[in-house]
């Protein structure tokens, strides 16, 4: 559920950067991405995977997860963008493929299981 509100919070983000700020891919793509961050981090830290270590320590590993993440999503939109593929749609294939890796990223590394 934390993974649907976050994507509808970055693509609605995104959509209305583009749409109504005409904000080019890269600039919306960030937006969203942002947005997502924000609101991702608690979410994700009470509710999917209900980690109570110190704030100190889980915040850092997020920046991290989440920069890399959003590194994987700028080399698929970009790839896609040079591939011809409509801006919405490279936009949810880099969405879909950073969704997926901060997904693994966060349970692997920045919330692993509480012994």
């Amino acid at each position: 559920a934390v993974g649907i509100v976050n994507t509808i919070v970055g693509l609605a983000t995104v959509l209305a950067a583009s749409t109504w700020l005409g904000a080019n891919a890269f600039i919306a793509n960030g937006a969203g991405l942002l947005a997502g961050f924000i609101v991702g981090y608690q979410l994700n830290r009470l509710w999917t995977f209900r980690n109570s270590r110190a704030i100190a320590i889980t915040a850092p590993r997020y920046l991290f997860a989440f920069a890399l993440a959003y590194s994987i999503n700028l080399a698929i939109l970009a790839f896609a963008l040079r591939a011809g593929l409509h801006p919405i749609l490279a936009q949810g294939a880099a969405l879909t493929a950073y969704s997926l890796a901060f997904f693994l990223l966060c349970r692997v590394m920045v919330f692993p299981a509480e012994e």
